[in-house]
């Protein structure tokens, strides 16, 4: 679909052009008339709209001067009789068919009744689920393919051999008595495979590796090996066949063997039991605040294996290819970037990249104000961003205090900014390696920034995905880094620099050519048109307001707000719209920004063309992001409050 009407103009500017304004009624003569439609009287209408989850109010009010008029087919009838007999009537191009308000239904995505939870959230939670369900069904076939392949386990489908009537979580703490021998390996592998199936809590992963320094992790072995010294037990299996026995014992019935989740132990936290008080709990009490972790699974299984290696010997491949099954994880999904809001063929970089971040130091820098108004001079903006680069955040009063402006003010999206990002990635990475680092061009870091997070160069294309991070990949940056910055660099940055890398492991809403292009004008003290300048002499389309006679597909117009459509579905069952232009990563704003579209394109045939002068829109919560949800919310718990102090004043 192709404008009309193109008005060249600085839309992201705060205000509308006194020009833009003034060429906008000329430009829209069709908010009048058409060939099919007139209005009559009327300056014009505007469009209402409430946007729900699942639903889309709309309504048409006729503009009369400043005064708004909701009208059906009947009063419009009645209008046009009462006008004198030279006077413009207003025509539709079938009267019977004009609905002035109504809604629209659609299937939404989720369902139920509101709540203060946001939907992406539950969006969120359900594919975790989902993810968890497929890692843990896809761990068990291959640990029991593993335990088969070893010849401890039956084919699928087979009945496995040795002391089949022994309930294996039983055989489990058999099997670790001395002197105790496995009948068949079938008996070793069931007690291996009920051990490892239930793996415990591992340590988080990232691009760089498992983290096995975590606090969680190592408080909670502790506190389990606490417990099993407690209750004179070795092993997990043993300390839950105890609990188990105890709480026969008590006459409380059978006990299920297992762990409470951390979301109940967090929920519950007043019913667990302190571990000052363990002596004279139960050992079923204590269980409900324990969390297994994969070291004492692992060592669980080590000891299996020790204690039957005189009657079931596995060899080391055999026992490599079980340990590494029972670890299996799903691959980490490297998330695809959307396009550069200025140089769409681009893709958007990463907000680690020192070059981002040099950018993202100038633009803070040039858009300090003083309290007059103005921007820095020359010298003082040179302070300011030399202030910057070396420190990785810095208070806007902080910096006021240091260079002497008295009181400095840093607006974005009329937020008021207080704390000045700096260069936190090239700040990290000199702590490291030293100044190897910083010797560095800017390209240069860019390249190795980019190794460092586990990733490939982007592709251009979006629809591509860039090739995932071998063991071949990570070899080869161990010797890369080794013969660059020290045989111990790669250490060092794990330790010093790997959070500030992950902490920007995201996505900026430009490229990397655009942040380059902009941090030079920035640099020469560009005004807001040079910059621009720059950009289009990089291939950047000039900021303009499209007039469009219908709403087009939203991609088309926020390029920066879209990702690639193909891993939403397959091509046959994507719309050439979404396949060229992308679509919004949430799906229901996909699908609310669609069905939006064809509700405001049915009004304006419903008028003949004409076009609306304004459309107004309320947002349901379900409609926002989980942030823009809570602020939301926020606001109207303000007007709230304020509203109750109105009626207070009033009543007194």
């Amino acid at each position: 679909m192709e404008p009309f009407a193109i008005i060249p103009h600085q839309y992201d500017t705060e205000q509308l052009s006194a020009e833009v304004l003034a060429e906008v009624p000329r430009l829209l003569s069709r908010r009048r008339a058409t060939r099919t439609a007139n209005l009559g009287i009327f300056s014009g209408y505007r469009i209402g709209l409430d946007i729900g989850n699942g639903n889309i109010g709309w309504c048409v009010l006729f503009e009369e001067g400043s005064r708004l008029r909701l009208m059906t087919a009947e009063d419009i009838v009645a209008h046009n009789a009462s006008q004198p007999p030279d006077a413009r009537r207003t025509q539709l191009p079938d009267l019977r068919s004009f609905v002035p308000l109504g809604t629209h239904k659609f299937q939404a995505r989720e369902r139920g009744e509101k709540t203060e939870e946001s939907l992406a959230k539950n969006r969120a939670k359900a594919r975790t689920a989902a993810r968890l369900l497929d890692a843990r069904q896809r761990r068990r076939q291959f640990l029991r393919l593993a335990l088969y392949a070893a010849g401890l386990y039956p084919a699928y489908g087979e009945p496995g051999l040795g002391n089949a009537a022994i309930p294996t979580d039983l055989l489990r703490v058999r099997l670790l008595e001395p002197g105790y021998a496995a009948a068949h390996p079938h008996d070793l592998g069931r007690a291996l495979y009920n051990t490892l199936k239930r793996r415990g809590w591992m340590a988080p992963r990232g691009r760089a590796g498992e983290d096995g320094d975590s606090r969680f992790g190592r408080n909670a072995t502790a506190a389990y090996r606490a417990a099993l010294e407690q209750f004179g037990c070795e092993t997990v299996g043993q300390f839950l066949h105890r609990c188990a026995e105890d709480y026969k014992a008590d006459g409380r019935g059978l006990l299920r063997k297992r762990h409470k989740p951390l979301a109940w132990q967090k929920q519950n936290a007043r019913q667990l039991v302190k571990r000052e008080a363990w002596g004279a709990a139960r050992s079923y009490d204590v269980l409900r605040s324990l969390t297994p972790t994969l070291d004492l699974i692992r060592e669980e299984a080590a000891l299996l294996r020790a204690r039957q290696a005189p009657h079931v010997p596995i060899s080391e491949a055999d026992w490599a290819r079980i340990c590494e099954a029972a670890e299996f994880r799903r691959p980490l999904k490297a998330k695809t970037p959307g396009r550069c809001r200025w140089l769409p063929g681009e893709p958007r970089c990463i907000r680690a990249l020192p070059s981002f971040q040099h950018f993202r130091v100038l633009e803070q820098v040039s858009n300090l104000r003083d309290p007059g108004g103005s921007s820095l001079n020359d010298r003082t903006f040179a302070r300011a961003v030399e202030e910057l680069q070396a420190n990785e955040s810095v208070s806007v009063a902080r910096l006021a205090s240091v260079l002497g402006t008295g009181a400095l003010r840093l607006t974005e999206d009329d937020k008021v900014i207080r704390v000045l990002k700096g260069p936190a990635t090239d700040l990290a990475m000199a702590r490291a390696v030293g100044a190897l680092w910083l010797d560095l061009p800017l390209a240069g870091r860019d390249c190795w920034t980019m190794r460092l997070l586990r990733r490939h160069p982007l592709p251009r294309d979006p629809n591509e995905d860039a090739p995932p991070w071998t063991d071949a990949d990570e070899r080869k940056l161990e010797r890369d880094v080794a013969a660059t910055f020290g045989p111990e660099a790669l250490g060092r940055i794990a330790d010093e620099a790997q959070k500030a890398l992950e902490d920007g492991d995201k996505f900026a809403a430009i490229s990397a050519a655009a942040a380059r292009i902009l941090a030079d004008g920035y640099e020469r003290r560009m005004d807001y048109d040079s910059r621009l300048a720059l950009l289009r002499d990089a291939g950047a389309r000039e900021p303009a307001l499209d007039l469009y006679e219908r709403l087009p597909y939203y991609g088309a117009l926020m390029p920066d707000l879209t990702v690639p459509a193909r891993g939403f579905a397959p091509r046959e069952h994507t719309c050439d719209d979404e396949w060229q232009f992308g679509r919004a990563a949430n799906p229901d704003v996909h699908v609310v920004l669609n069905r939006l579209r064809h509700v405001v394109n049915a009004i304006i045939d419903m008028m003949g063309g004409i076009l609306p002068t304004r459309c107004v829109v309320e947002v349901a919560r379900s409609a926002l992001s989980a942030e823009q949800a809570d602020e939301q919310r926020r606001t109207n718990n303000e007007r709230e409050r304020l509203r109750k102090l109105i009626e207070e004043d009033i009543s007194s």
